[in-house]
C-alpha cells in the first residue's frame, strides 16, 4: 500500500501539506514537532516497514527544507521507527507475545504507551544532544 500511495502522488502531497503548515518555524520546533507526529502516526500503520516507507522520505524532505540539521533527522527518524515498536499489538513482530495469550490488549497499549512516551523523551532529549 505505501508503494502504491507513493505512485499515485499522495506522500508529495502529504509532504506538500505538511511543509506549508511547518513553514516559518524555527527549526527545533519543526523537529520536534514531526518526531512526535512520527511516533504518533504509528497508530495508523501495520508495521514499522510500512510506516517507513511510507513516511521516512516526507519527513525528511520537509525537514530539510525547514533547516534541519539532515543527518540528526534521518537517526531520529530511524530511532523513532523503532522505539515506538511495542505502542500497539499489531506494530512489531515483537509483540508475538501479546497473541500468546500472556497479557491482554490493553496492557500492551498502557505500557505500549508509556514505554513510547519514555523512548521519545529521552531520545527527543539525551539523544538529540
Amino acid at each position: 500500500m505505501s508503494k502504491y500511495l507513493n505512485e499515485l502522488g499522495f506522500m508529495g502531497w502529504v509532504g506538500d501539506h505538511i511543509s506549508t503548515m511547518v513553514a516559518g518555524y524555527a527549526w527545533p520546533v519543526v523537529y520536534t514537532t514531526l518526531i512526535i507526529s512520527y511516533v504518533l502516526i504509528h497508530y495508523f500503520f501495520v508495521s514499522q516497514t510500512a510506516q517507513m516507507l511510507a513516511l521516512f522520505s516526507v519527513f525528511l524532505g520537509v525537514t530539510i527544507k525547514a533547516g534541519v540539521p539532515p543527518e540528526m533527522m534521518a537517526y531520529m527518524l530511524l530511532f523513532a521507527t523503532n522505539f515506538n515498536a511495542i505502542i500497539t499489538p499489531q506494530g512489531s513482530s515483537a509483540n508475538v507475545i501479546y497473541t500468546s495469550g500472556y497479557i491482554e490488549a490493553g496492557e500492551v497499549y498502557k505500557i505500549g504507551g508509556i514505554v513510547t512516551l519514555v523512548n521519545t523523551m529521552v531520545f527527543l532529549t539525551l539523544g538529540t544532544a
